[in-house]
Formats: structure tokens, sequence, C-alpha cells
């Protein structure tokens, strides 16, 4: 007797959900959502002060405003100053770096001037522009150090920045790094797109230290300089989309997702990512960010919609197909 199971849904097809409509989250000028030990976090600035917003994302729908645990209030600028590692949210701030698990009871890991900007985290490392042209790692976020560049420090990016893991399916020891940004001001050939810089990281005893590259921009398929930039990778690929384009260009807000199937070398639309239907945001203010079960939300301002979608197949059980006896 053989019984064959259909799935009633198309496998490569996107699906979105709007969760809610926020009124906190919606009256933002800035924000960045962040994932970490289940659930979702945002954030964002009412362009004095940075605030804190916590949601179980099995639910997405109910969203708190998180109190800090420390005296001190967040500048406007650090609501983006944040990275995930290893169960943790890291906040760089007033040049201290704090952790937190749940977003509201921090403790501090470092003070000093080694480091101005958090840009993400690896699964070993967190990494930090240093206010010098450079870029800094730290396991622990106590002791930093300085990495080597293949690329002039001037092309590394000041606004827009966004920053994603990419694994080797070929070597569990080894991850991608992909940095993406722009200059803030435009400065010469390479502002013609955005900027972006990849570095190969291995950690198996003995490997070499690898220097982060610069892609230069000979490429015909190339990211634009979107405002508020924002990236994930998703789905075995590097998933982008932004605000309108800086200094008058001819990419609008919001007009398709920029897939990358080579780590950011070269970009293209891709049919298989939309926005949804009914999808309202203020071009300046949303945010992206991966969570759990493989889906993706699109939090927004000015509406305050969240938005969850995840590609139908990447929901699906796994069966086991192969036995040794």
């Amino acid at each position: 007797k053989v019984n064959v199971n259909v799935h009633n849904e198309y496998g490569d097809s996107l699906k979105w959900n709007l969760m809610c409509s926020d009124n906190a989250l919606g009256s933002l000028k800035a924000m960045k959502a962040l994932h970490c030990n289940g659930n979702l976090f945002v954030f964002g600035t009412d362009g004095t002060y940075t605030y804190a917003f916590r949601s179980d994302e099995a639910d997405g729908s109910i969203w708190t405003q998180l109190t800090y645990n420390f005296n001190h209030p967040v500048p406007a600028k650090d609501y983006d100053n944040v990275a995930v590692k290893d169960g943790y949210i890291y906040m760089l701030s007033n040049g201290m770096l704090m952790k937190t698990a749940d977003g509201g009871n921090w403790e501090q890991v470092y003070s000093g001037k080694e480091i101005t900007r958090l840009v993400g985290a690896g699964s070993k490392k967190l990494y930090a522009l240093d206010g010098n042209g450079g870029i800094k790692w730290s396991e622990d976020g106590m002791a930093w150090t300085a990495e080597t560049l293949d690329g002039a420090k001037g092309k590394l990016p000041d606004a827009d920045i966004c920053f994603a893991t990419v694994p080797l399916n070929t070597n569990a020891q080894t991850e991608r790094m992909v940095m993406v940004g722009n200059h803030a001001q435009k400065d010469g050939a390479d502002d013609m797109a955005a900027l972006v810089w990849s570095k190969l990281e291995e950690y198996a005893p003995n490997s070499d230290s690898h220097s982060w590259i610069f892609y230069e921009n000979t490429e015909k398929k190339l990211l634009p300089r979107l405002e508020n930039l924002v990236m994930q990778y998703y789905d075995g690929r590097l998933v982008a989309f932004g605000g309108k384009e800086r200094d008058g260009g001819e990419a609008k807000a919001f007009g398709q997702f920029y897939v990358s199937k080579d780590n950011g070398l070269t970009w293209a639309e891709d049919s298989q990512f939309y926005f949804p239907e009914g999808f309202s945001s203020n071009d300046g203010t949303f945010a992206f960010v991966k969570g759990k079960d493989n889906f993706i939300w699109i939090i927004c301002g000015g509406t305050g919609q969240v938005w969850r979608g995840r590609i139908n197949r990447l929901g699906w059980k796994e069966y086991q197909t192969s036995f040794i006896e």
C-alpha cells in the first residue's frame, strides 16, 4: 500500500500576514529590528531618545515598551547601534557597551573609545567601526582587535549600514560576513551604488585569517544607494530593500526587493519576493528581520503595521528519506 501526500500550497510562494498595527511603533522616526531568544525586538527613536520594544514572535501582535535598568537616557542615534550574539543583544551607547538577554536588564561589558559603531555579529565575533576608518572585532565585547582591509578605509560605509552572516554549506566551521551601506555624502565613482564589503571567517584550528574585501562597483547589477537600507540572509540568498535612492536616483521607495545569490557581488529583482497587498509605511522608517521557523518580518513606521511572511516550503515538516540498517 502506497500513500502519496500532496501539499495544498505552492512551495515557492511567499505568503504574508498582517499581524497587527501598533501605534507606538508607528510613531517612531527610525527603527531597527532584532531577533533574540525567541522574541522580536525593535529599537527606535522619537528623534530625541532611543526606546526598546519586545514581542513574543509566536504571535507578533502584542508589543511592550521595555524599561531600561539604568538611569541614563539612550541618545536617538543609538537606535541602530545594536547587534545580537550568543543569546545577547549588545548596544553601544555613550561610549559604553552593554548587553541584555531580555531587553530590560542590561549589564555593562566595556567602556572606552576603541569603537564607535556596532555593525553586526557572526556566530563567534562582534564587529564594529573604530572611528578611524577601520573595523575591529571582539569575541566578548571587552577586548577589540583591528581587522585588515583589502580596500581603502574611505570606502567603508557611514550610513544605512546593514550586516548579514552567510553560512557555507561546504564547511560548518566557516561563514561569510557581508556588510552593506552607503556614504551619507556622495564621494566618487564607488558611490554610484551601495558599498559592499565581505569577509570569510574560518574557525577550525590553524585556519588562515582573512581580510575584509571591498567589492568594486564594476558589475552592472548593483544595489542602489537606498536610504535606510535593510538586508537579511534568507533561503540561501541576501535579500534587501529600502527607501528612495539617495541623491535623486531613479529607484523608488519599496520599489522592489533586491536579491543577491553571490554574497552581495550582484543584485537583481526576484519575483518570488514582493510587498504584500495593503503594505503601508513611511519611506524612511521601517525595519526588516528574520525570526525563527524561517519567518521574515517587516515593521512599518507611520502605520505601525507588522507583517510576517514565509516561503511556504520553508515551513513544511521535513521527513526522513534515507535509512541505515
